[in-house]
């Protein structure tokens, strides 16, 4: 049985409810102390989202989340290494053998910081993981 991971209450309502008007551009990081994400899971997570189209970025109790610029989010972070995507698809290397509690079956857990598989670099598969969920909430 997989382990399971607790949202902070903040970040867990935020990601629950509807949002039909994402947040305005790319907001700036919070000060070191009102993190609630380590700052290189931070500095990851915005790595691999500026690859994507007009993406949004807002802290929720000190954790990031990406939003599709018409609304819904599509990725958060947590803590030293929780990392969610909402996608339908099985993410084979990227799945860290744990399940964060609270968040319905379109949300999967990934591994941030992943090995590199056979050919494929790790962040490849999370920027391919990233653009599949960022697509899937504009449908």
């Amino acid at each position: 049985m997989p382990a399971e991971r607790v949202l902070p209450p903040a970040l867990a309502e935020w990601l629950t409810r509807e949002h039909s008007v994402a947040p305005d551009g790319w907001c700036a990081e919070p000060p070191l102390e009102d993190l609630h994400c380590h700052p290189d899971l931070v500095e990851r997570v915005a790595t691999l989202a500026r690859t994507l189209r007009d993406v949004r970025r807002t802290f929720v109790d000190g954790c990031p989340v990406l939003h599709h610029p018409s609304g819904p989010p599509f990725a958060a972070a947590f803590g030293t290494s929780g990392l969610v995507v909402r996608t339908a698809e099985r993410l084979g290397a990227l799945d860290p053998g744990w399940r964060t509690t609270g968040l319905d079956a379109s949300w999967r857990d990934v591994d941030p910081w992943a090995a590199d598989v056979t050919f494929t670099r790790a962040t490849t598969l999370l920027r391919d993981a990233f653009r599949r969920a960022y697509d899937g909430v504009a449908r």
